[in-house]
């Protein structure tokens, strides 16, 4: 009866081992959880910085290129224009001299 009682106590002092164990482990492991939740959100964090900073500078990229392009357009235009207005000159001044020398007919 003695060892029947010993052997309750010996099997309740090894559950409480057991619990006490799988208690430690558990916590352990909700350690290294938060610990890779933590690395895992600083690498997703250093991914989105890299990618922000990739579109912006795809971007500027395109700004300078399109700012570029009108620029040439709009040299391109005036270059037209003062053109236009030079031989718009010419014309204006060979009208004045011919109507200076012809007189006002």
């Amino acid at each position: 009866m003695e060892e029947i009682i010993q052997n309750i106590l010996d099997a309740e002092k090894s559950s409480e081992e057991i619990l006490r164990t799988a208690k430690e482990q558990a916590k352990a492991l909700l350690a290294q959880a938060d610990e890779q939740v933590e690395e895992i959100l600083t690498r997703a964090k250093a991914e989105v910085k890299l990618r922000r900073e990739q579109v912006l500078a795809h971007a500027e990229r395109a700004a300078e290129r399109e700012y570029s392009e009108s620029m040439q357009a709009g040299e391109k235009q005036g270059a037209e224009i003062e053109k236009s207005a030079r031989d718009k000159l010419e014309d204006a001044a060979e009208f004045i001299a011919g109507r200076m020398t012809n007189g006002n007919r």
